[in-house]
C-alpha cells in the first residue's frame, strides 16, 4: 500500500513539473521573414521585413516592419482584448521635410476580442501561430482551427468559418510544430463587407477541388533548445490553390500561391521591457471591435484618441458606440428582412401575360414582314 501511495505522489509530482514546464513560456524572438510569391503572380510589394515579439505565457506581443519601410506595426494581446496598432509618424516627418500635406492622425488601431489574431496581416497570423499559439490550441477539443490564410471577402472568414486541420504539438512548449489546413472546397463573399451581418454567398471550387483541398501548411524545419524550451529557429508557411478549371488531376494537385519563410536570429529570456498593450503616440484612428459578439456582430464604434487606450465603459459612453449600434440596428433589419413571396395566382397570370406578350409579337412580325417586302418590291 505505501509503494502504491508513493507510486501515485510521484505520478502526481511528474504532472505538475510537466505542467509547470509546459506553461512557463517566457522568451522573446527577433528574426527575418520573407515572402517568396509564385512564379505566375506579381505581387507589387516588399517581399522582406524583420520581426520582433515577446511571450509570458498566454499573453504576447508581435511586431513587424517591412523592409525599406518606416511605419511599423504591432499586435499585442493582454489576455483578453488583441490591439493591433499601425504608426507612421517617421513617415510623416519625412512629407513634412518634403512640404508634403500630413493627415492629423499619427497612427491607426484596430481592437478585438482575443485569443485568435484575426488581423489583415498575414505575417502577424504566421508568427503568432509558429511563438504564441499554444493558449489557442490549449482550448481546441475538436479537429477545426480558424484559418490563417483565407479565401473570400475581408477577414470575415476569419472569425466566421473554420477550418478542418491536422496538427502535432511540441511537448516542451504546446507549440505545432506542424500544422496542415482542408479547405471545405466553398467559397465565401459577403454582400456587406463591412459587418457581415447577412450569411455569405456560397460558390463552390470548380472540380476535382470542390469537396475540399489542402489550402495551407506550416512546418517547423529546425528547433534552439533555450533553457527547457524547444523553439523554432526555421518555419516554412506555404499557401495552396486550386489550378484551372480542367487542368488539376486531383484535389492534391495544387499550386504553390506563396511561401513565407521565417527564421529566428536571436531567442533570449523575456526582455525587461517586454508590454503587451501597444505603446501609442498621438491621435490614433480607432475600428473597435471588443463589443462584436452574438448579438451584436459586426458592432465596430470608430472613433479617435490620444495617447492612451479607452476602456470599456469609456467606449461605451461615447456617442460613436450608440450610433454604432443604430447602425448595425439598421443593418440587421434589412438583412432579416424576407424576399417578397409571390402568390400562385400572382405567378399564373405573370406567366399567361408574358405568353400573351410573345403571341402577340409573333403576329406582328409575321404581319409586318410582307408588308415591307410589298413596299420595297413597289
Amino acid at each position: 500500500m505505501t509503494s502504491f501511495k508513493s507510486n501515485i505522489i510521484s505520478f502526481l509530482l511528474f504532472l505538475i513539473i510537466t505542467a509547470g514546464n509546459v506553461l512557463a513560456l517566457e522568451y522573446s524572438v527577433e528574426g527575418t521573414y520573407e515572402i517568396v510569391p509564385s512564379r505566375n503572380i506579381e505581387i507589387p510589394m516588399k517581399l522582406k521585413g524583420t520581426f520582433h515579439l515577446d511571450v509570458s505565457n498566454h499573453l504576447w506581443s508581435i511586431s513587424s516592419v517591412q523592409q525599406e519601410d518606416t511605419s511599423y506595426d504591432e499586435t499585442s494581446y493582454d489576455g483578453d482584448l488583441i490591439y493591433t496598432y499601425i504608426n507612421f509618424s517617421q513617415s510623416q516627418e519625412t512629407s513634412r521635410a518634403k512640404g508634403l500635406s500630413v493627415s492629423s492622425n499619427s497612427g491607426q488601431a484596430v481592437i478585438i476580442k482575443g485569443p485568435f489574431p484575426a488581423t489583415y496581416n498575414e505575417i502577424t497570423r504566421i508568427l503568432w501561430l509558429i511563438y504564441c499559439s499554444s493558449q489557442y490550441f490549449s482550448t481546441i477539443n475538436d479537429a477545426k482551427l480558424q484559418p490563417i490564410a483565407f479565401d473570400g471577402s475581408r477577414n470575415l472568414e476569419l472569425l466566421d468559418v473554420k477550418q478542418d486541420a491536422r496538427w502535432h504539438l511540441n511537448a516542451t512548449t504546446g507549440l505545432p510544430d506542424f500544422v496542415g489546413y482542408q479547405h471545405d472546397g466553398i467559397f465565401r463573399t459577403w454582400n456587406d463587407e463591412q459587418v457581415g451581418v447577412s450569411p455569405p454567398t456560397e460558390t463552390k471550387w470548380h472540380k476535382p477541388y470542390g469537396s475540399g483541398f489542402t489550402n495551407s501548411i506550416m512546418l517547423i524545419n529546425e528547433y534552439q533548445q533555450l533553457g527547457s524550451l524547444q523553439l523554432p529557429v526555421k518555419a516554412k508557411w506555404m499557401v495552396l490553390s486550386p489550378k484551372g478549371p480542367g487542368i488539376g488531376s486531383s484535389s492534391n494537385d495544387l499550386s504553390v500561391s506563396r511561401t513565407v519563410l521565417i527564421t529566428a536570429n536571436n531567442l533570449s529570456a523575456l526582455r525587461q521591457d517586454a508590454h503587451f498593450i501597444p505603446v501609442v503616440q498621438g491621435i490614433t484612428i480607432a475600428s473597435d471591435l471588443r463589443f462584436s459578439d452574438a448579438t451584436n456582430r459586426g458592432l465596430d464604434v470608430n472613433y479617435d484618441f490620444t495617447n492612451h487606450w479607452l476602456s470599456d465603459e469609456q467606449v461605451k459612453n461615447m456617442p460613436q458606440f450608440r450610433g454604432a449600434l443604430r447602425s448595425l440596428a439598421k443593418l440587421k433589419k434589412f438583412a432579416d428582412r424576407e424576399p417578397p413571396r409571390w402568390s400562385k395566382a400572382a405567378v399564373l397570370q405573370l406567366v399567361f401575360t408574358v405568353i400573351a406578350v410573345i403571341v402577340v409579337t409573333t403576329i406582328l412580325i409575321m404581319w409586318l414582314v410582307p408588308y415591307f417586302r410589298k413596299k420595297q418590291s413597289h
